[in-house]
């Protein structure tokens, strides 16, 4: 039975099969077109989400291809961007990376090749960054905060083409176009041409944006580029990119002290590896140029630039190496200098510059830029050409500090050159810089001879220690002659010459005489005898002088600059100099000078100390404390005891000296050209004054010239070019030359005769001497020009002769004086009265004689007697030199008796020869027939009687008799004559004048 049932269900089931088979694609064929159907109409979704994603606005539609296009997509809450990955991916490499993302890119290339539009308006991420992205089928537009790209992507079989229609990055303002091509074989990538250009950035000489092109490839390991570049009139547009290197030194390099007219990039390759050294590394392997079209290069900031027609830039081994065209600096020719500047890419940024020039002069320029690198002073400046081989190195330390090293030699033949403030000509001068700023810093000057003016020539080495703050000079003096009149000049503003009519003689001469009298005659401050002279002279003495010469010939200048102190000193000659908040400079002996300076010599300064300082350097003033030891001059205290030291205080400015001793006793005081001195309670010996040897008050007494006569018709044409040159210089504001002296209490020393004075003033000016002085109510004027002092002595009282003649010689009375001094000889008429000789030998003689002869007994009058002989007036016509006191007349008249006579003293011998005429009045000549001895006496026309009494012997004691012998009468007359000839009319002689 079973047999016969089994074959009756077989074609049942076959039969189910092809039914459901039929139904199944029956349906996928349904669901398919109306699937199509309901597609190719579209379809439109208002909001939707799966998991973390939601979609807003999407419609879906299908002709061709499939077109979406979506609103929103909303990735704010997805993790699908999270930044967390694994440790596998961290150590992932680029290249894997690349990989993955090419075969993303390949998948992506084929599901789009389904689509004919794909856009999805907004793209949120996590961040709340917004997106765009736009297929059309051939084309690619992305919108990001941070850059907008339109693409066009082909594929082939072998190769991926991406064509860049527009890449722009807004914030930098950069915008990017070019064609790339990846081979999926090779997996390498091909940029056949990037064009970058800063949008911001215009060219304005030619109307180009800056651009950038780039061509090169890369296995997405190792990458090489070739980069060129447009015309470029700066480069600040590269800030945010040098930035990130993070270095404020280069970024100053680049875009401050590097300025130009025009850049250019040419053929610049950079060869790249992507690894974690990749910024590091970035620079490594880069080479090519860049061309500098008027480029200016400022090694410091501030300073003078380096400035050139042209430079090119090359950029090898982590290194810009620049090269100039027509270099030059400050307006000199630099020659064959460079720059080169480190770039800070695995190694210290640093900056080398070497100067080479023939023509570069060590000017105000240059000497800032040294500053400014070296923080250093060079105390020398020249305005000649020299020979410089200078190199200079700029490097960053671990502190991120600028170090300075600079190598290298200034050096010139004959050079004109300002070394510490001073012009010098220089035969050859060589400075040597040894620097490296934290380690060493000597500075070396030389040369083998350097002249100041025609007053200086030595040889010397000047050594600075700038890090020790040390400094040494070693100075062969060849020769020296300090003259004030050249280191000083006078600064006297007068008409030039050309102003000046030719015929206007009288002017000419008168500012001769103004430039003669502004020229200073004071001999050198310094002088050391030519070296070829101190080793040739075959003088007697000139071994001593020579040895004297040498031992300041070679003098060492040692010193030191630390904190603002700069501290100097010269140990030969015992001098010294200090700068702190004042300046201090110091003669500790003037006595090491004193050899060598005429000058001290001059003014007898033998011995003593020196130290000048000022508060205030800005105020122009000195202030001066002096000590001065052994001196010779005739200058005496109240005690008698001679000045043998001053200690003085003072102050020196630019037009004014004041100078006093620390009692007030004695000031100097320098205004202009006006010098004034006073003294008060000081004597002074006018004998030892003539006499002396200090060559000033020499050449006071013994000037050239001073025994000449002159007419008085020269002497009027004197007088009145004189007048001319006071007017000329009250017009033209010069101030005129005068010396003014003043004495209070002053006692002087004239021969034997000490004459006091309340007070006295010497005026001098024009060659011509005014001097007053005043004891109690006399008044003394002397007036001194052409050899020649005109004397006025008025109203001096008794006292004031007693006190110079030393004895009490006169009681009351009135003493007047004129007379003149020429050639040591005193001239001059001295007037009396109301006053009485007293304690005189030659009257207590004549009282004497008169006591013996009995026949002169009427001469005893009250008026002359032992207690001196009374005088109404009289007059003495005198003449006086070293030797002998003359009385051409002598004239006086008396209570009693007249006294009339003439005669001579010898003042060496102190012997007397006079001859006097006592005369009685008339009235008496009744009782001459009783005189026994008449012949003794004369009776006179006048009615007076008359005797002559003879005076001779010593001064001290005195001989007097009576006579009337001729000869012995006219014997004084004739001696005197001798010894003052001419003699006569003196006292007309003084009205006149």
């Amino acid at each position: 039975m079973n047999q016969q049932h089994t074959p009756k269900h077989k074609p049942n089931t076959k039969y189910k099969t092809l039914v459901s088979l039929f139904v199944f694609c029956g349906t996928i064929i349904i669901l398919c077109f109306l699937g199509y159907k309901v597609l190719n109409e579209g379809i439109y979704k208002q909001e939707f989400s799966f998991g973390f994603v939601k979609i807003e606005g999407l419609y879906l539609k299908l002709e061709n291809k499939f077109i979406v296009d979506i609103k929103k997509v909303d990735l704010s809450q997805s993790t699908l961007f999270s930044n967390e990955t694994s440790n596998d991916t961290k150590q992932e490499n680029l290249k894997d990376s690349i990989d993955s993302a090419m075969n993303w890119v390949q998948n992506i290339f084929w599901i789009l090749s389904y689509f004919e539009t794909l856009n999805i308006h907004k793209i949120i991420f996590p961040d709340n960054t917004e997106r765009a992205i736009l297929y059309d089928g051939s084309h690619y537009l992305i919108t990001t905060p941070h850059f907008n790209a339109t693409l066009n992507t082909t594929q082939s079989s072998k190769d991926i083409n991406l064509e860049i229609q527009s890449l722009i990055i807004p914030e930098l303002f950069l915008e990017a176009t070019g064609h790339m091509q990846y081979h999926i074989g090779s997996k390498t990538l091909d940029i056949n041409t990037l064009q970058i250009s800063h949008a911001k950035t215009l060219n304005q000489a030619n109307n180009e944006v800056a651009s950038i092109y780039i061509t090169g490839n890369t296995d997405f390991q190792n990458a090489t580029l070739t980069i060129n570049s447009s015309t470029w009139d700066q480069i600040q547009f590269l800030k945010p990119y040098i930035a990130l290197l993070d270095n404020k030194t280069l970024e100053s390099w680049l875009f401050k002290q590097i300025q130009f007219e025009s850049i250019q990039l040419e053929n610049l390759t950079l060869k790249l590896s992507f690894n974690k050294y990749f910024v590091q590394n970035l620079l490594s392997d880069m080479y090519g140029s860049i061309h500098l079209h008027k480029p200016t290069i400022s090694i410091a900031p501030n300073t003078t630039p380096i400035i050139a027609s042209d430079a090119t830039i090359n950029l090898v081994n982590k290194a810009l190496d620049i090269r100039f065209s027509e270099p030059s600096f400050a307006g000199h020719s630099l020659g064959t200098s460079a720059v080169q500047i480190n770039l800070p890419i695995n190694q210290v940024f640093g900056v080398f510059v070497q100067l080479r020039s023939k023509d570069l002069v060590l000017d105000k320029a240059l000497l800032d830029l040294l500053y400014a690198i070296l923080d250093i002073h060079l105390p020398v400046q020249t305005s000649s050409a020299l020979d410089t081989t200078l190199d200079l190195a700029l490097k960053l330390n671990s502190k991120n500090q600028l170090e300075t090293q600079v190598n290298g030699v200034i050096s010139g033949k004959n050079v004109n050159a300002i070394l510490f403030g001073q012009p010098i000509l220089a035969t050859d001068l060589q400075t040597t810089l040894n620097i490296d700023r934290d380690k060493k810093r000597l500075i070396s000057i030389k040369s083998s001879q350097i002249k100041y003016a025609d007053m200086l020539s030595t040889q010397f080495t000047f050594d600075i220690d700038a890090l020790a703050h040390t400094l040494r000079g070693d100075f062969l003096i060849q020769y020296a002659d300090l003259l004030p009149s050249k280191m000083f000049p006078a600064r006297v503003n007068y008409p030039g010459f050309k102003d000046i009519a030719d015929d206007d003689v009288m002017t000419k001469n008168i500012i001769n005489a103004i430039i003669k009298e502004n020229t200073s005659t004071l001999p050198s401050i310094l002088q050391i005898p030519p070296l070829s002279q101190n080793t040739e002279s075959t003088q007697p003495n000139s071994s001593s002088n020579a040895t004297q010469s040498n031992s300041i010939r070679n003098i060492t200048l040692e010193g030191s600059f630390k904190d603002g102190i700069i501290d100097l000193a010269i140990p030969q000659l015992t001098l010294s100099f200090k700068q702190d908040s004042m300046l201090h400079i110091s003669l500790e002996k003037i006595q090491t000078l004193y050899p060598h300076s005429p000058l001290l010599q001059y003014f007898g300064v033998k011995k003593g100390s020196l130290t000048l300082h000022n508060k205030d350097a800005n105020a122009g003033e000195v202030l001066l404390e002096a000590k001065i030891e052994n001196l010779t001059y005739p200058v005496y205290d109240k005690n008698n005891q001679a000045l043998h030291m001053l200690e003085l205080n003072g102050s020196i400015k630019t037009d004014d000296i004041m100078l006093t001793t620390k009692d007030q006793h004695i000031k100097f005081h320098k205004h202009l050209n006006t010098t004034s001195l006073v003294f008060k309670d000081y004597n002074l010996d006018i004998n030892q004054l003539m006499e002396s040897k200090i060559p000033m008050l020499y050449e006071i007494f013994h000037e050239e010239g001073e025994s000449v006569s002159y007419t008085p018709e020269e002497i009027a044409q004197k007088n009145a070019f004189i007048r001319q040159k006071r007017k000329f210089e009250n017009e033209h504001n010069i101030a005129p030359h005068i010396l003014y002296l003043e004495s209070n209490n002053m006692d002087i020393v004239y021969g034997d005769f000490i004459i006091p004075t309340d007070s006295a003033t010497i005026t001098m000016r024009d060659k011509r001497i005014n001097a007053n002085a005043a004891y109690g109510n006399g008044i003394a004027d002397i007036n001194i020009a052409y050899g020649r002092a005109n004397i006025t002595l008025d109203n001096f009282s008794s006292s004031f002769i007693n006190q110079v003649l030393s004895k009490q010689l006169f009681a009351g009375g009135l003493f007047d004086f004129s007379g003149t001094l020429k050639d040591n000889t005193l001239q001059g008429e001295i007037r009396i009265q109301n006053t009485t000789f007293k304690d005189f030998a030659i009257v207590q003689n004549i009282v004497g004689l008169i006591d013996t002869i009995p026949s002169l007994i009427m001469f005893k009058k009250p008026g002359l007697s032992n207690d001196g002989y009374e005088i109404k007036e009289g007059k003495f016509l005198f003449s006086m030199n070293n030797e002998y006191l003359g009385f051409e007349s002598i004239d006086l008249t008396g209570s009693a008796i007249d006294i009339d006579g003439n005669g001579i003293i010898n003042l060496k011998e102190r012997t007397i020869d006079l001859l006097l005429k006592a005369s009685t009045m008339k009235a008496l000549s009744n009782i001459i027939s009783n005189i026994p001895i008449v012949g003794y006496i004369i009776l006179g026309d006048d009615g007076k009687v008359t005797t002559n009494i003879v005076v001779t012997g010593s001064l001290d004691n005195p001989k007097t008799e009576v006579s009337f012998i001729e000869d012995v009468v006219n014997a004084p007359f004739k001696i005197l004559h001798r010894i003052f000839s001419p003699l006569d009319n003196i006292v007309d002689t003084l009205i006149e004048e």
